[in-house]
């Protein structure tokens, strides 16, 4: 069964650039796309007219695709209702989502992230948020995981995103050790103690991807402790990679949304290249 790519597009810009990187991650799936254009119900007496101004910006998103990638399968859909609503329901028989870090028009011109964060608490699927038009490859996939709580789901996504894209995949850790330094200002300021804590870290990182390794033969990866804020470690990297993957708890008891912690925020306004966030439970 073919796998399917919803990508929501309202003529913007950065609906736009989120239009050409769905593209490029559909061609390297061999995913069939589907572009969905949200509009508010107007008034009856122009409800032909918007109705069909909506189904024009869909299918002129579609035809871009289609003109970029012209072996792709591209739908496009107009639906009422409210643009993180409407894409959320649409995504539920998706294997990615992907929209634009604003949205103008049919995604309502909001502040920075507004549409982006509601969509994710909805979300029923990886979700990728796409800040920069498409820049060359840098043939780097770029996972961030918690050693004391790794998703096994977003180790595996990321796995299964580098044997797709024939590229390294480099995990990062990043362990903030100023809380320490904050606590026991003389063992933290310690080098001896600093390294350490890393060096554990880092062996501890070492075992879990070679169970991983073993399971994605062929996979180059790159293990990577780091002492540093996580969302400024990660913003880092992030200049050096074509995705960054991290994850995201489900909201207790719910198959779709998921909790937008304090990173997912950082990346959402800083990050380099496309964030993809994954649910785990």
């Amino acid at each position: 069964m073919r796998s399917t790519i919803v990508v929501g597009y309202d003529r913007s810009l950065p609906s736009g650039r989120a239009l050409l990187e769905a593209g490029r991650e559909a061609a390297c799936r061999s995913a069939d796309v589907i572009v969905v254009h949200a509009y508010w119900r107007p008034v009856a007496a122009a409800e032909d007219l918007v109705r069909a101004a909506a189904e024009q910006t869909a299918e002129f998103g579609a035809a871009m695709l289609r003109h970029h990638h012209p072996g792709l399968t591209v739908r496009s859909r107009a639906v009422t209702g409210d643009p993180q609503e409407v894409l959320a329901s649409l995504a539920r028989g998706a294997d990615l989502l992907v929209v634009g870090a604003r949205g103008d028009g049919g995604f309502a011109g909001q502040a920075l992230g507004s549409v982006t964060l509601r969509t994710l608490a909805r979300t029923p699927c990886p979700t990728m948020v796409v800040r920069h038009a498409p820049r060359d490859a840098r043939g780097v996939v770029l996972a961030a995981i918690d050693l004391d709580d790794p998703a096994q789901e977003v180790l595996s996504f990321a796995f299964a995103d580098a044997r797709r894209r024939s590229a390294q995949l480099r995990v990062v850790c990043a362990y903030d050790l100023s809380a320490v330094r904050t606590v026991l200002p003389d063992v933290g300021e310690s080098s001896e103690v600093r390294a350490g804590i890393l060096a554990e870290a880092d062996q501890e990182l070492d075992r879990m991807l070679k169970g991983w390794q073993d399971r994605f033969g062929g996979v180059r990866v790159v293990g990577e402790v780091v002492d540093g804020p996580v969302g400024a470690v990660l913003t880092a990297a992030s200049a050096h990679a074509d995705v960054i993957i991290i994850g995201a708890r489900r909201i207790d008891g719910e198959r779709v949304g998921v909790r937008v912690g304090p990173v997912a925020h950082t990346l959402l306004r800083h990050t380099a290249c496309p964030l993809l966030v994954v649910p785990h439970r």
